[in-house]
């Protein structure tokens, strides 16, 4: 059970990291959109 009970602890906490980096990335996203430094967003999101 143990080790069923830490999995689930990575793979809960891998599930909120990509979440939260998925709104960030959302977010920066808007944003470059609707103001002018959109160019140095997009190119730091396309290099990753």
């Amino acid at each position: 059970m143990g080790k069923i009970l830490e999995s689930l602890k990575l793979t809960i906490i891998a599930g909120v990291v990509l979440t939260v980096v998925m709104i960030f990335a959302t977010n920066a996203i808007y944003d470059s959109q609707m103001s002018a430094p959109e160019a140095a967003a997009a190119d730091i999101m396309n290099n990753m």
